[in-house]
């Protein structure tokens, strides 16, 4: 405890102010940010910061990983806020608050969510800084510090042709972090890396949790330069009932946990020789089962060394391997 407070003490604090709000799900909060000084927040696709507010605790930092691309001028995080979590939930209800109202009181959320229009974005004022309550989400007002940004593996994803995006409910925000940026890449052309493929599996608990990013990930699909090569399959692992379930053409649905090894194994028919970038970012279980899916299909690297020598004459390419990265919550 001593010496994480001595590393908050420390650590770089960048005032920022809060741009817009919303909650896309009943328990997600959306939060666009700049910085106060005018500058930009320079970031990669698939890094995180840490994020601290003072009306909720002077000492505590907590990590989030940015769900913005780095094209874009002002960068949000995505914030799961259940009741049982201290700090996230005391940002929820600092800002759904109505003005004179105690930051400590315990009185449920639900009502109000309900009542309250926060599926859509709440709009900055004129001057795009906006200080008075609009009666749902108070911004502007409030102090916001960041520290920041730190890498992950999920950088990584850019030097693959082909790639497996998995995702498991609030962890598919780095993912669309990297979609948006690749999409910008491909729109100018300026892809680091040629695209054959990106396949993304996403699975929630309920459709709640798919409707956090569901317009992001369904704009993908329709995005004229990368939803050719996009992939979308979303998987509702959670108790359904069939009549509240939309169906879609634009992406495939499921009902239940992937079969991973039937996934990898299509994915190696319709690519023989790329290396295939498996990205997670989830829970320990499925990074298991995946780690464990491409030990399964890849070859021996004996194997392959004898394959690529033999086959020189030819030019023919090595067989494709799986790369596995994660980052476990």
């Amino acid at each position: 405890l001593i010496i994480d407070k001595l590393i908050g003490r420390l650590r770089g604090r960048e005032q920022v102010e809060m741009v817009a709000a919303s909650m896309p799900a009943k328990d997600v909060l959306h939060i666009t940010m700049r910085p106060t000084n005018g500058r930009r927040f320079k970031f990669q696709s698939g890094q995180y910061l840490f994020l601290n507010c003072p009306e909720v605790s002077k000492t505590e930092w907590h990590p989030f990983t940015i769900s913005s691309s780095p094209w874009e001028q002002t960068f949000s995080v995505h914030i799961k806020c259940l009741p049982h979590m201290d700090w996230a939930y005391g940002i929820r209800k600092l800002l759904l608050a109505k003005d004179g109202a105690k930051l400590d009181a315990r009185k449920s959320l639900e009502d109000k969510f309900a009542q309250s229009n926060l599926a859509a974005s709440i709009a900055p004022a004129a001057n795009d800084r906006p200080s008075k309550s609009n009666g749902t989400l108070q911004i502007g007002r409030h102090r916001l510090y960041v520290d920041g940004p730190y890498g992950t593996s999920s950088e990584k994803v850019f030097h693959f042709e082909v790639m497996m995006l998995v995702a498991a409910g609030v962890g598919v925000t780095p993912f669309a972090s990297i979609l948006k940026t690749l999409a910008y890449q491909a729109k100018n052309g300026v892809l680091e890396t040629p695209l054959k493929k990106v396949a993304f599996f996403w699975t929630c608990r309920n459709e709640d949790e798919f409707n956090s990013f569901k317009d992001i990930m369904v704009g993908i699909c329709e995005d004229p330069y990368l939803g050719r090569m996009f992939e979308l399959n979303t998987y509702l692992t959670g108790e359904i009932n069939l009549k509240t379930v939309t169906a879609s053409e634009k992406y495939h649905q499921y009902a239940g946990r992937p079969e991973w090894n039937r996934i990898g194994k299509k994915m190696r028919e319709d690519f023989p020789e790329d290396d295939i970038g498996v990205f997670l970012c989830g829970p320990i279980a499925i990074a298991n089962q995946l780690s464990a899916m491409c030990k399964k299909l890849n070859p021996p690297r004996a194997s392959v060394k004898t394959s690529v020598k033999n086959q020189r004459a030819s030019e023919a390419k090595r067989p494709g391997r799986f790369t596995f990265f994660k980052e476990n919550f």
